[in-house]
């Protein structure tokens, strides 16, 4: 669905990234982007202990690894808040989950796989409720209410308590 790069037009949440591979010498396009937080660690102790560091996790079904993106790379925090506006672009080194909480498909969702391999569709207010690092809660008390949510997210369909 994004396939017009941001550098030739394209908005959000239909614009894809393009950059050039200087490996390969081709010209690359892409619209889904990849959880840092998967990664085997490398980085800071911080980084580290939030990392998965295995596919062999306890809910690998709820542990997103690739899902439609504004960007390449992202790394959410529970406490991240979404765009102010749906044709916002991401503001880089905050706010990460801003880089998917986009309403790509309906009804305001994006497509994901999860860590155990499977697929799925999930609304852009259900993203908070997904385990993307290590300690992640997902009893919905991390979720701005209702009232928090930006105007153009009001009609986006609630979070269940449990995905």
């Amino acid at each position: 669905m994004a396939t017009k790069p941001f550098t030739e037009g394209g908005r959000t949440p239909y614009g894809a990234l393009d950059w050039y591979d200087s490996s390969t010498g081709e010209h690359c396009v892409s619209s889904y982007g990849i959880n840092l937080w998967i990664a085997n660690g490398g980085g800071s102790d911080d980084f580290d202990n939030y990392c998965w560091k295995t596919p062999s996790v306890k809910g690998a079904s709820f542990v997103p690894v690739m899902f439609d993106s504004d960007e390449w790379d992202v790394q959410p925090e529970p406490t991240d808040q979404p765009k102010v506006s749906e044709d916002v672009m991401y503001e880089p080194g905050v706010n990460e989950m801003q880089r998917c909480a986009i309403k790509r498909h309906t009804p305001y969702s994006i497509n994901i796989l999860f860590m155990d391999s499977s697929v799925g569709k999930r609304t852009i207010k259900q993203l908070w409720l997904l385990p993307w690092r290590k300690e992640w809660p997902t009893d919905c008390s991390n979720i701005p209410p209702s009232p928090e949510w930006p105007e153009w997210m009001n009609v986006a369909p609630d979070p269940a308590e449990r995905l």
